[in-house]
């Protein structure tokens, strides 16, 4: 035998049963993994119904994973820094906020947030994550089905289900998620079957639910980021000459439809299939949105200080929106919201951000994409057509900051472990 092999070879081969000890330690660590992830969503799920007591279900859910591979999450977060600096200028905010008191509480909440999304997407499996997802969305849908709370739309006058969530948005963007996640565990091939049957099932569920919510919009962009998700796996199988082709299409349809949008003016468009020309009020807190920003452009008035009881503008809105709980509200713009909250500086960030998922996800696309990209494309896709018209990356305990970090953190994954021959 040459002194230079390896010394690995000369090591026994493990036995049947260390192989088999192996295996059932995987199959624990799996099955820990998956129950932590589901209890951890549980919470995250139930924040606006349950308030602290659901806060102390998510970090219990989290606390074990962190446990579990701490050295997994030191390196994913230093890797995900940049995800960190939003949070961390809502958090130094609290310096010239006009509610330092809750902007500092809701700064280091958003901060905790945005370090639990992060955990998860470093520390699960992507398919034990997918799976808990669907699981917990499913259940929470038809959980919220049973129960059956309604609350009135303020300005329509509409009965919405809201269920376990308390929340009209909340219940909408729970049930567009699931409509997301269903279709993309039904286009992946390597899910087992068992799932990806379960998937067409809970997709069907989830437009009964969008349809309870009275969203027309949270419908129209889960149908919309479906069809995009079924596009998307189509052009990962083209090549590149047609792939070029596809997007240029896609892109000039975008075009079109805001050159439709600016010239005819959305309010007509609206009164032309019969819905509110305000978007349900939303114009109406935009005018008082962009108020707020000519007073205090760069920096804003502090992260979430302006929905302050006490505060008139506020307080106008509420009353303006019939919204007697005076609680839980946003300009319904995520642009908009930022500016108010964190000026022109939270928004520049907030944009730098998104910039450098849609470069990560053009050259994946152009390039090679896995699942997990796949779900990580979908996901960025899904919030970003949101942003228009709600406030999905910036809130503590929110499903949609979960999302974000997700998306973020998978698709630099990827462009890190991404092939040489597809780089070039």
């Amino acid at each position: 035998m040459s002194i230079s092999t390896p010394l690995r070879s000369l090591s026994p081969l493990p036995s049947p049963q260390a192989k088999a000890a192996r295996i059932s330690l995987d199959q624990s660590s799996w099955v820990l993994g998956w129950v932590f992830t589901v209890i951890c969503l549980c919470g995250l799920m139930l924040n606006e119904q349950l308030g602290t007591t659901a806060i102390i279900i998510f970090l219990c859910g989290w606390a074990p994973i962190a446990v579990m591979r701490p050295q997994a999450m030191i390196r994913g977060l230093g890797q995900d820094a940049p995800m960190l600096l939003l949070p961390m200028l809502a958090l130094l905010s609290t310096l010239w906020s006009r509610a330092p008191d809750w902007t500092a509480w809701a700064g280091t909440e958003f901060l905790g947030t945005t370090i639990i999304g992060l955990t998860l997407a470093n520390c699960v499996p992507y398919r034990t994550l997918l799976s808990a997802l669907l699981c917990v969305l499913t259940i929470m849908g038809v959980a919220s089905y049973l129960d059956g709370s309604v609350n009135q739309v303020g300005l329509t006058g509409e009965i919405a289900l809201v269920g376990l969530y308390g929340s009209k948005n909340a219940f909408a963007l729970s049930a567009a998620v699931l409509t997301l996640v269903s279709a993309i565990c039904l286009m992946q091939k390597e899910n087992p079957p068992y799932l990806r049957f379960a998937s067409i099932l809970t997709a069907l569920f989830s437009f009964v639910l969008l349809y309870l919510a009275k969203s027309i919009g949270a419908a129209v962009i889960a149908l919309g980021s479906f069809l995009f998700i079924v596009l998307t796996r189509y052009l990962t199988t083209r090549r590149i000459g047609l792939r070029k082709l596809l997007i240029g299409v896609l892109v000039l349809g975008i075009l079109l439809a805001i050159g439709l949008i600016g010239t005819v003016g959305i309010g007509d468009i609206l009164r032309a299939v019969g819905k509110d020309p305000t978007l349900t009020g939303r114009t109406i807190l935009w005018e008082a949105a962009s108020h707020q920003i000519a007073q205090h452009p760069i920096l804003g008035i502090g992260y979430q200080a302006f929905w302050q009881k006490g505060f008139p503008p506020a307080e106008a809105l509420w009353t303006m929106m019939h919204i007697p709980i005076r609680a839980g509200f946003h300009f319904h713009n995520l642009y908009y919201h930022t500016l108010v909250d964190l000026g022109l500086v939270g928004l520049l960030l907030l944009i730098a951000l998104l910039l450098r998922l849609a470069y990560w996800s053009v050259k994946l696309v152009m390039t090679s994409i896995n699942d997990k990209s796949f779900f990580a494309l979908g996901c960025f896709v899904f919030l970003l057509a949101r942003s228009p018209l709600e406030v999905d990356l910036t809130f503590q305990f929110d499903l949609g900051t979960i999302l974000f970090c997700l998306a973020w953190s998978y698709l630099r994954q990827a462009n890190i472990t991404q092939p040489k021959e597809a780089r070039g």
